[in-house]
């Protein structure tokens, strides 16, 4: 039927392009696209398609997050990564992360031939509260360590850190044993890390953060 189609309205008039509307009358009277100019001179009208009214209802919806995250999902699965959600609780990765974000962690078992990254915000075992915490990891096995005031430098080379914040200051030295690394919370103020309790054993590392299922968004490793 007509109705699904729209006429452009564009005819040429002796060798001038113009711009016209043809009432709905003419357009069924030029069924075979040609219309006469005054001059008597034979043009070729243009149509154009539209979509016909029955258009499936998947075209027109636009594609949600769960859908995204459902997808994320799968793709993990189908490469043998095994994940899990945990839920933030505490302030001392504020303001990277929220009290109450939820967050996808892929599971991951490091040693000293498969090391964390630096600035990858992990999933660890408290070593006092033997409960579960998050922190970013600083400094890997063998790096000398050194935390003046504010700053952290690593081998003598001062460390960019843009998601810390914090007044607090610290001074202490050395150089991290082998399988351990050194972990601090993005809120220095308000964080029990390994200023409190040393460096980590890797094997205590469960897993590195990847996507905040809510609010949805990846979570990029700082170096």
């Amino acid at each position: 039927p007509w109705r699904n189609y729209c006429y452009c309205g564009i005819r040429g008039i002796r060798g001038n392009s113009s711009m016209s509307t043809l009432p709905p009358e003419d357009t069924q009277k030029n069924l075979g696209g040609i219309s006469s100019s005054d001059s008597g001179t034979k043009t070729p009208d243009r149509l154009c398609f539209r979509l016909p009214r029955h258009t499936p209802l998947a075209l027109q919806k636009p594609v949600g997050a769960s859908f995204i995250l459902t997808i994320i999902i799968g793709v993990l699965i189908l490469r043998g990564w095994v994940i899990e959600g945990v839920i933030i609780d505490g302030e001392s990765m504020n303001p990277t992360l929220r009290n109450g974000q939820r967050l996808l962690v892929v599971q991951k078992h490091y040693n000293s031939d498969r090391l964390p990254r630096r600035g990858d915000i992990v999933v660890l075992r408290d070593p006092q509260k033997k409960s579960v915490v998050v922190k970013r990891v600083i400094a890997l096995p063998g790096e000398f360590l050194v935390m003046n005031g504010q700053q952290v430098l690593i081998d003598n080379r001062a460390l960019n850190e843009p998601y810390a914040k914090g007044e607090k200051s610290t001074y202490l030295m050395g150089r991290l044993p082998r399988g351990m690394v050194w972990v601090l919370g993005d809120n220095r103020d308000n964080s029990v890390d390994s200023r409190i309790y040393g460096p980590v054993p890797l094997s205590d590392i469960r897993g590195r953060v990847l996507f905040s299922i809510w609010p949805p968004r990846a979570i990029a490793s700082e170096r």
